[in-house]
């Protein structure tokens, strides 16, 4: 679920929607980059920009570093990959690729299935009987599409809630432990592997009234007691587990009117689950990872921020003030037991951990998965006005955040979305610097993906017989998304030849589904037809994703990877 995370107190410039959108021409190791990452690597080129302009696109990858056993002297050639060249083949056999989906977003309503109340219905409007796309029932249809497609692995979230409709061990819902082992047994049977989350948003009522869910220290055994169920129950079938995800994000969803009044409470909340996750991931290493040989990571809702002035020192530490804000706040504890600098430099009054807390969190994640979408631009404010309040640096006297530098957006805004603009560099600038500063640990793009606006009115064949099929057909080919994960990819090839430790990716999102209540907005490789009993239809991106992941037969007339020359444009088939 991509989730617009606006912290407290900070501020955002506005953006313009009339704006020119960059063409990303060139990337040869700018200021900013040299400064984060401190790359000697060989300067390297992208050809890309959008094909809203009708430009083309292509990637040329530098001559890879010599690997072991091989002479210094040794120049491979640059291979040059063009998008319509992308195949699985462009991997490694063993990299992961999936779709993904989460628990609150499709399974349904608060209540079927025993299913206890939740924090975050509001995300599938429940209340106004919204019902994700009701996988609940649904979930052998999920599959199908998985399989129709050719996708491997399958990253979904247990909810909560559903297992443990009061958040604790005193009560475990049956129906909500042969849902999961039913989802699994489905799986299996069609050759998919689980990825699976344990918490996306669902934080169980009962736990939010007793003690204001994470704003309590006690809420940690009871998440590590569920976790625990979750590896007892399901453990032997899942190898690939995160505790938690985009836990920025989720900080301030969790906060109450009154409680988001004080910034420093969202400080706490995030505390108290690097705590949780600590705790859950001692559990599993003690008592699970040696004979059930899972790992377990925790995905962080990432953005990539440039300086707003390429020239302003200022601007260089806004941008890295806006990533230790939101990337470094949970990944720099859990590969080093502590909070990142800037953190500690400008919130007055955070949360310290004990030694023995440090101890527990350092390399507490097997991997990092990593949640892109998009970048921004980072200016520092010169007003003078640093002021503190309530002990917490208020960031709008610290930096703004905006899509625009001098007239031109940092991307192509996606359909209908002020909130995703199509950057692609992001994506290799934010790997390479967790390469360099995080231990180059096990990474996973666990999301990345494109939204849609549609205002689609009546089903399929209700617009079929009206005659009204302009908008349906606008979202079914949805050539934006293709185009999205397309470049993304070419990043992560990219990123991957510089010896990144990149495993896998996950397409956001497998279906349509809620969007913070919204159903307009749309994310899926599969279209969603709420207007006709949740029926499922395969997109064009998703005829793109299944052709990717296809296996190549000899004498199919596809080129090779390597050629000559980037002169593709994006394929309309």
């Amino acid at each position: 679920m991509p989730a617009y995370v606006c912290f407290i107190s900070s501020g955002v410039l506005p953006t313009a929607t009339t704006l020119k959108p960059c063409s990303f021409s060139t990337y040869n190791n700018s200021h900013h980059v040299l400064k984060r990452a401190n790359s000697n690597a060989h300067p390297r080129t992208i050809t890309c920009s959008s094909s809203v302009s009708g430009h083309q696109y292509g990637l040329v990858l530098p001559p890879a570093v010599p690997q072991n056993g091989q002479k210094g002297d040794v120049k491979p050639t640059p291979i040059i990959i063009r998008p319509d060249e992308l195949h699985r083949s462009s991997f490694p056999k063993d990299f992961i690729f999936g779709a993904g989906t989460s628990a609150i977003q499709i399974e349904g309503d608060g209540t079927e299935g025993g299913r206890g109340p939740s924090t975050g219905d509001f995300i599938i409007d429940a209340a106004n009987g919204g019902k994700g796309v009701d996988s609940y029932n649904k979930f052998k249809e999920d599959v199908r599409l998985l399989k129709e497609m050719g996708i491997p692995y399958y990253r979904f979230s247990i909810a909560w809630p559903r297992l443990l409709p009061d958040g604790t061990l005193d009560k475990i819902n049956p129906d909500g432990v042969n849902y999961y082992n039913n989802l699994l047994d489905e799986l299996e049977r069609n050759g998919i592997t689980p990825f699976v989350t344990l918490f996306h948003f669902d934080l169980p009522e009962a736990l939010q009234k007793r003690y204001n869910g994470f704003m309590d220290r006690r809420i940690i055994q009871d998440f590590s007691n569920y976790c625990d169920l979750c590896f007892r129950l399901f453990g032997n079938r899942i190898k690939h587990w995160m505790t938690i995800n985009e836990a920025a994000a989720f900080v301030i969803l969790s906060l109450t009117a009154e409680q988001k009044e004080d910034p420093i409470n969202q400080f706490i909340v995030g505390h108290h689950i690097l705590l949780a996750h600590a705790a859950v991931v001692k559990n599993y290493r003690e008592k699970y990872q040696a004979t059930q040989g899972g790992e377990l990571g925790m995905a962080i809702i990432s953005k990539w921020f440039e300086p707003r002035s390429l020239m302003s020192p200022d601007d260089q530490e806004a941008a890295d003030i806006s990533f230790d804000f939101l990337v470094g706040w949970f990944m720099h504890p859990l590969k080093y037991g502590e909070y990142p600098h800037h953190m500690k430099k400008w919130v007055r009054g955070l949360p310290e951990f004990s030694e023995e807390e440090k101890k527990s969190l350092k390399d507490s994640s097997d991997f990092f998965g990593i949640n892109y979408y998009t970048g921004a631009f980072a200016q520092a404010v010169r007003s003078g006005q640093m002021e503190l309040t309530k002990g917490v640096t208020d960031l709008r006297y610290l930096i703004v955040e905006g899509a625009e530098r001098d007239g031109v957006l940092i991307g192509p805004a996606a359909n209908g979305s002020d909130q995703i603009y199509i950057y692609p560099e992001g994506l290799l600038k934010l790997i390479l610097h967790v390469k360099e500063y995080y231990g180059n640990i096990k990474m996973y793009v666990t999301e990345n993906g494109c939204s849609s606006y549609s205002k689609i009115t009546m089903s399929i064949p209700e617009a079929k017989a009206a005659g009204k099929l302009s908008e349906i057909e606008k979202e079914l080919n949805d050539a934006q998304r293709l185009e999205y994960i397309q470049l993304h990819l070419q990043s992560l090839l990219l990123a991957m030849n510089e010896g990144a430790n990149v495993q896998g990716y996950i397409v956001w999102s497998l279906l349509d589904n809620s969007e913070f209540g919204n159903y307009d907005i749309r994310f899926g490789l599969g279209f969603v037809d709420y207007h006709d009993d949740y029926k499922r239809y395969v997109k064009k991106s998703g005829k793109w994703y299944a052709g990717f992941l296809a296996p190549r037969r000899e004498g199919s007339g596809m080129r090779p990877i390597l050629m000559d020359k980037a002169t593709a444009a994006i394929p309309q088939s």
